[in-house]
């Protein structure tokens, strides 16, 4: 479990992103908008620190 503060991606996915679902996942297309009323978006979450990681944790930043 970590901790982070969260960026919401809307629009323009990072293409080294969209590239790396599609080759874990054959070929899904992270970008693509499913009904056009819907709205698809990314959640970066950088680790500011990790809990319950077995004696202290280690902090990143």
């Amino acid at each position: 479990m970590a901790e982070g503060i969260a960026r919401v991606h809307r629009r323009a996915f990072p293409s080294t992103v969209v590239e790396a679902f599609a080759s874990k996942y054959g070929g899904w297309d992270a970008s693509r908008q499913v009904r056009p009323e819907s709205d698809r978006v990314l959640l970066e979450i950088p680790v500011r620190r990790w809990l319950l990681a077995g004696g202290g944790g280690h902090a990143t930043r």
